[in-house]
């Protein structure tokens, strides 16, 4: 009688475990982006909680060293680390792709559509589940692990689980050597990507090349000059990129037709060569 009921348990035991394996199979895994540098930003920024915590146990001279030096690795650490964790959480649920920010784009037949630096799908996917007029969305990362779980199986798979297989081709492929002819696509995106990348000239020089006459790039990136991005990363936010700095890019490499629109903390850019 025991050993039924022992063996009961581990039949139980192995479904449970089975439905858990088959459960995560069949879920979409979109990532935190990183996710790595984040978890490292967290443990410094509350070494610098335990630093101001120290400074109160103690007086003179090392209050006026642990204070101040707890109080700035909090706001350098700790808070672009929750400013990061809080832009995973939004991301997660609110993706912002240029089919959102600007809808013409549905008005296209047929759109040839490339996302650079892909990663998981999550705005690739976003783009191909809102086409309207057929078309198909491309899609080329290094695959770094500047996101968890980055990697080609992934985004395939989470387009396959999101029914947009059929509308979406995802491959290796270098912004700065892209693996498509010229004149191709009506329609390039760029998001958060270029400014990791040394040689912009370089991949605006090779969109330019695979765009079609009349196509458009899209660029999302975090702004500088904005509340939203101060509060989202503290002083971290004067890492990015002022639009003045975008702005002379695109007018320096061949790009004429500029515009722009301010979305909280990111701003998207629209440009035609």
């Amino acid at each position: 009688m025991k050993k039924k009921k022992n063996r009961d348990r581990s039949d139980e035991k192995m479904k449970y475990e089975k439905e858990e394996i088959e459960e995560t199979e069949n879920k979409v895994e979109y990532g935190w982006y990183l996710k790595n540098v984040m978890f490292i930003l967290i443990l410094i920024g509350t070494s610098g909680i335990g630093m101001i915590i120290l400074s109160i146990s103690f007086g003179g001279l090392l209050r006026l060293i642990l204070l101040p030096s707890g109080i700035a690795i909090v706001l350098m650490f700790l808070w672009p680390a929750l400013g990061l964790l809080t832009m995973n959480l939004i991301t997660g649920k609110n993706i912002s792709h240029p089919t959102i920010s600007f809808p013409e784009i549905l008005n296209l037949e047929s759109p040839k559509i490339l996302d650079i630096g892909c990663g998981t799908g999550r705005v690739a996917i976003g783009m191909a589940k809102n086409l309207k007029n057929g078309g198909h969305i491309y899609g080329i990362d290094i695959f770094d692990r500047s996101i968890s779980n980055n990697a080609l199986e992934t985004v395939k798979r989470n387009a396959k689980l999101e029914n947009v297989e059929k509308k979406t081709t995802f491959q290796y492929g270098s912004a700065t050597d892209i693996p498509f002819e010229d004149n191709f696509f009506d329609v390039v995106n760029i998001s958060y990507v270029l400014h990791e990348i040394r040689d912009k000239p370089q991949v605006l020089s090779e969109i330019i090349r695979i765009l079609k006459l009349g196509g458009t790039l899209y660029l999302t990136e975090l702004q500088r000059a904005s509340i939203s991005t101060l509060l989202l990363m503290g002083p971290m936010c004067m890492t990015c990129k002022s639009k003045k700095f975008w702005y002379e890019l695109f007018d320096d490499n061949g790009f004429k037709q500029i515009k722009h629109v301010e979305k909280g903390p990111i701003v998207i850019f629209t440009a035609i060569p």
